[in-house]
């Protein structure tokens, strides 16, 4: 075995998708940045908007290997903004209260750094719009349910509170999300650097998901499942206790009753959209980080020739199971989310990168092959993904 090949089966893990940049980290970054190294994993930390992007790629270029940066805009940070601490820290409020623009000139300057592989998070997050009707918010209950989203891993609706969008009409927000996304995609092309997507379908389409083809039994098939509309809630409240002030979305009507016919109705996918938009003008690769979509969409992603990534809510959400069964080994990666949505068996505790080893281990479990060689095609289809 080659020197190269030794380093190679050493650092067998990598999280594609961390945030070591966010506020959370201030007070031991690179104690963690030490322990993830130490521990045989690389990591990739995301950037949400100017600031957090510029600390990624700061992060990055102070240590030679196994420390990467992408830089973009979040899609929630195209509107005025819900403030996350554990993102932009307390000192952040003037920024979360106006949104941002994308600034091409000023990431164009980013991406071209060495350690820079990527640009993202960028995408589109329908969740709480409704391009039919204006949103009328109750603060309160609203940054209760944004607390435990955010607790969870998913970017909560920011859009809310009294200083903030509260009558503003949806589509004018979609299309800014949009807009962004393509001067993402853009500069993607430009770099030759691929794309790191957020995705997230709207809470309406509880209420609208297409009627479950039923089988002879009269049981759903259970590939017919919308994952972000069942299991993921269903996940959230196993992890935390509800809090005072309203719950979060879920499926309360379920599947049909059983011998029930319904005819389908179409439901709002940013999935989709986001998939529509790509075949149309993306030149690089993609990948749908956290994907909480149905199987469904995975499969038209898929289809597209683009890729998926999971994160450590597979380790709790047996939902995930076929989903993960299905998917083809090179066309998936491991991610955390950190400081977000951490892993059986450290849940309760904040979330960082040598968690991924979690992620990996279940994967390899799901579809019973060895950790050693999920690991390694894992970690191969990241490092020819980003080309590190």
């Amino acid at each position: 075995m080659s020197a190269g090949s030794w380093y190679f089966y050493m650092m067998k893990y990598i999280d594609v998708h961390a945030h070591v940049n966010f506020a959370a980290f201030d007070h031991d970054r690179e104690e963690t940045v030490k322990r993830t190294l130490e521990g045989d994993t690389w990591m990739i930390n995301v950037g949400t908007q100017k600031d957090t992007a510029k600390g990624a790629v700061e992060l990055a270029n102070r240590y030679e290997k196994g420390v990467y940066a992408i830089v973009g805009l979040h899609p929630i940070h195209t509107d005025k903004s819900y403030h996350d601490e554990k993102e932009l820290g307390e000192g952040a409020r003037n920024f979360t209260s106006r949104g941002e623009v994308f600034d091409y000139e000023y990431y164009k300057k980013l991406a071209m750094d060495p350690k820079v592989v990527g640009i993202g998070e960028c995408g589109l997050d329908y969740y709480k719009r409704n391009t039919n009707q204006r949103m009328e918010t109750n603060a309160t209950n609203e940054r209760n349910t944004n607390l435990r989203l955010r607790r969870f891993g998913r970017s909560p609706d920011r859009s809310v509170g009294d200083d903030t969008n509260k009558d503003e009409d949806k589509d004018t927000s979609i299309e800014r999300q949009k807009e962004a996304f393509r001067k993402q995609i853009e500069l993607a092309n430009l770099v030759n650097k691929p794309l790191m997507l957020h995705v997230r379908n709207p809470s309406e389409e509880i209420s609208n998901i297409q009627a479950l083809p039923r089988q002879s039994s009269g049981q759903a098939i259970s590939k017919q499942i919308p994952i972000s509309n069942i299991s993921l809630d269903k996940a959230r409240d196993k992890q935390f206790p509800m809090e005072e002030g309203g719950n979060p979305p879920v499926c309360k009507n379920g599947p049909p009753p059983l011998g029930k016919e319904e005819e389908p109705r179409r439901v709002v996918s940013a999935y989709r959209d986001a998939v529509a938009i790509l075949k149309a003008e993306a030149k690089v690769k993609a990948n749908f980080h956290f994907f909480a979509g149905t199987i469904e969409e995975f499969k038209e992603i898929l289809d597209a020739g683009f890729y998926v990534s999971f994160t450590g809510v597979i380790t709790f959400a047996k939902e995930y199971e076929e989903l993960i069964q299905y998917a083809p080994m090179d066309r998936i990666m491991s991610e955390t989310d950190c400081p977000y949505v951490t892993p059986a068996p450290y849940r309760g505790k904040r979330n960082e990168p040598l968690y991924v080893k979690e992620v990996v281990k279940k994967i390899a479990e799901i579809k019973k092959l060895s950790l050693e060689k999920t690991a390694e095609e894992l970690f191969e289809n990241a490092r020819g993904f980003f080309d590190i």
